[in-house]
């Protein structure tokens, strides 16, 4: 007899307190920013032009150990690079960048101390992989050019 008067003084109070709920809600602010970036793997073998055929040019010489990535939410986006210092006279180094879906890769671009594009038509996508191919060409005018360094800067652009 008291399991029944306790079941049912619970069944009160339970239907007591359901008639008071309430709802609450909140307001969620959310954007998704422009996202642009791109990376590169390591560092190219060193580019040495040694030989030539007798009557031709001096023989380049190429580099494709190295790789990158990007990850752009944006359309029309664009990869461009530039040296942090000129080449000697008579020495050029090209880059070509394997292109990433739907975008353009411009071959053997020759890097100079301004902004040179590279790929575009990038749009909202994120791959990896991506070959860098680094050419080093001479003119006989060139001389002999000791070992240096120039530092090959890639900017992501933002698109539309």
């Amino acid at each position: 007899m008291n399991t029944r008067i306790a079941f049912a003084a619970i069944v009160a109070v339970s239907a007591a307190f359901a008639g008071e709920a309430s709802a609450q809600t909140q307001t969620v602010s959310f954007a998704v920013a422009p996202v642009n970036e791109m990376s590169v793997s390591g560092n190219p073998a060193a580019l040495e032009i040694t030989t030539a055929t007798a009557g031709s040019s001096l023989t380049s010489v190429s580099d494709a150990s190295t790789t990158f990535a990007i990850t752009t939410n944006q359309t029309g986006t664009k990869i461009t690079a530039s040296l942090d210092e000129a080449m000697p006279a008579g020495v050029t180094l090209a880059v070509t960048l394997g292109a990433p879906t739907s975008a353009l890769s411009i071959a053997d671009v020759v890097l100079g101390t301004t902004d040179a594009d590279l790929v575009t038509g990038i749009t909202q996508l994120n791959e990896s992989g991506k070959t860098i191919t680094y050419t080093l060409s001479a003119t006989a005018a060139a001389g002999v050019v000791a070992s240096a360094d120039r530092i090959v800067t890639y900017t992501v652009i933002a698109g539309s």
